[in-house]
């Protein structure tokens, strides 16, 4: 009884050691990639910034629906570190709080993709036959469909709101994680651990939730990285042509939609500071999802 205990203590203090150290070494090859860690660095200040937009916009800024009637479209300022818009709100105080919502959107487009992409993909790789076909040619009649007048079908039908936003967004772009998935599995089913399991009576899901799913998890979080970019410019794309979060709710996609008139009025404040953290944003999540893969990909890391 005393060695099934040790043997038992024996094996979890191996796989905290084996997890460690896959941890320390993913770090370490993070670490090699400054434009991947500024990156890091950057998004994770911006994210500070969402989640601490109330307390951020109530100490050293302004309400973001205040309205200062005498400092309408005012350039940037002591006073208005951004400058104001057309009705006279501070774009400093709207912009850090347009980020809670383009960010939001950005993340749950993420895991709305990854939960549908990912278990599609791995029901297809595992089960093929008649099943990988079928969600194969879904899949490829999916992915023909002309995205941006696919958005504007749905969100003018369902009318723009947060929610319809993050449904119709994601419901576009998971087919890519499903078909990384799909590779991954396909790849992964005949090894010896997945026929083991299948010896011992182990069912299709559980084979799927408890050895595949974790080994694909790498493509994975890349693919997701860059589905919350592509997520965020969708957002601000429909959100230009009026379609998005609609105002006086602030994203940075309707706060450059509300100072569109105004560009060839000299204000530019009004759209480079939103399209400003718009650009950096994206470029961040790609520039760290490049080192995600480097850092996840052995031979990616060694190769170069």
């Amino acid at each position: 009884m005393a060695q099934q205990v040790s043997g038992k203590i024996n094996v979890v203090e191996k796989s905290g050691l084996q997890n460690r150290t896959y941890i320390k070494l993913f770090w370490s090859q993070l670490n090699k990639s400054p434009l991947a860690m500024g990156s890091l660095f950057v998004l994770i200040l911006f994210g500070a910034m969402a989640v601490f937009s109330g307390q951020i916009t109530e100490q050293i800024a302004y309400d973001p629906l205040k309205v200062f009637v005498g400092d309408r479209n005012e350039q940037p300022s002591p006073t208005h570190w951004f400058g104001t818009d057309h009705l006279g709100r501070d774009l400093f105080s709207r912009i850090i709080w347009g980020s809670q919502i383009s960010l939001t959107i950005g993340i749950l487009v993420a895991l709305f993709s990854v939960i549908i992409g990912a278990l599609l993909g791995a029901i297809s790789g595992f089960f093929g036959g008649w099943i990988d076909t079928l969600i194969m040619r879904f899949t490829d009649v999916w992915l023909n469909f002309p995205g941006i007048f696919f958005l504007i079908a749905i969100v003018t039908v369902l009318e723009p709101s947060f929610w319809n936003l993050i449904w119709a967004i994601g419901i576009l772009s998971w087919p890519g994680i499903c078909r990384i998935v799909r590779a991954n599995i396909l790849s992964l089913k005949e090894r010896e651990y997945i026929l083991a399991s299948r010896s011992i009576g182990a069912g299709g899901f559980r084979i799927i939730l408890r050895h595949l799913m974790p080994n694909t998890m790498a493509p994975v979080i890349v693919n997701a990285t860059l589905t919350v970019a592509g997520a965020i410019l969708a957002e601000a794309g429909l959100s230009y042509l009026g379609l998005g979060v609609q105002p006086p709710t602030p994203t940075w996609g309707n706060i450059l939609f509300e100072g569109k008139p105004y560009l060839i009025t000299g204000n530019f404040w009004y759209t480079f500071f939103p399209g400003l953290f718009i650009f950096v944003t994206v470029l961040c999540i790609n520039f760290l999802g490049d080192g995600l893969r480097d850092a996840l990909d052995p031979k990616v890391s060694s190769g170069k």
